[in-house]
């Protein structure tokens, strides 16, 4: 209970979905090691992180105000234009699809596991419906794909045991066709082989990491700000990064992160 607090106190899109995976795979799977007086003791370790996340960052704000401009899309456009708009990334790029994949080869393997009586952790059955749940409450969102990320990355972490358990159950309806069964038994290695290969590029040589690495923004900020007196008052502009970077609290800042969420513009 205390992990998963900490969990949803991480980062808002943690405490919707997560708390909503949760009541689901208690509902689905209703674990016989789990007694009423359990339940609660789980509910009551949970939200000692909760309270204190909300203590501590939203002291004096209203509960109203907290749902409105911290969850979803604090800008607050028409849910179907916005639903709308993100789904054209279907034809824009390729993420979604891929999460669409990862998600079906993960929803047959479980199928399928189910269908044969075969046991499915707990722990699997939470990560399976925070992925799918993750999937669909993206296009309600602003459209960034790191709403959907958390859940794509589950996702790949069970690909391989539920392609290698598709791989096993295929190979056992063909096991007749001596062919077809040498061409087909060692795909499963192929596409994870290709897959990391690709993604290690992407790494490498496409990716913000190696931006970072080329980058001396860093250096030039810690450069700069060491220059600098400290009785001068500085105002940072929505860079709350660079913030890092002065060695003294003799400053101001503004942040937007949407229209109807603005700190600092005083």
């Amino acid at each position: 209970g205390i992990l998963a607090g900490l969990a949803m106190a991480t980062k808002p899109i943690f405490l919707d979905l997560l708390s909503f995976s949760l009541i689901i795979g208690f509902l689905m799977v209703r674990p016989k090691n789990f007694s009423g007086n359990k339940i609660y003791i789980f509910i009551g370790s949970a939200m000692i992180p909760l309270l204190i996340w909300v203590f501590v960052h939203f002291s004096g704000d209203k509960f109203s105000s907290i749902i409105s401009n911290y969850y979803g899309n604090p800008d607050h456009p028409p849910l179907l234009g916005t639903v709308r708009e993100n789904s054209l990334k279907f034809f824009k790029e390729f993420q979604l699809i891929y999460f669409v994949l990862l998600i079906s080869v993960w929803t047959v393997a479980i199928y399928l596991r189910r269908k044969s009586k075969q046991e499915i952790y707990f722990a699997e059955v939470i990560a399976f419906i925070f992925s799918v749940t993750n999937f669909f409450a993206f296009f309600a969102t602003l459209g960034f794909n790191r709403y959907f990320f958390p859940g794509q990355v589950l996702a790949i972490i069970y690909l391989p045991s539920a392609l290698f358990y598709l791989h096993k159950s295929i190979s056992w309806r063909i096991n007749n066709h001596q062919l077809i069964l040498r061409i087909w038994k060692p795909l499963p290695y192929a596409l994870l082989s290709i897959l990391i290969l690709f993604q290690f590029y992407q790494t490498i040589f496409h990716s913000w990491v190696a931006d970072y690495y080329g980058s001396r923004r860093s250096a030039d900020l810690k450069e700069y700000f060491s220059n600098i007196s400290t009785n001068i008052v500085i105002m940072f502009y929505d860079v709350p990064e660079a913030v890092l970077f002065n060695s003294n609290d003799n400053y101001f800042q503004y942040m937007r992160f949407a229209d109807n969420v603005q700190i600092g513009k005083d």
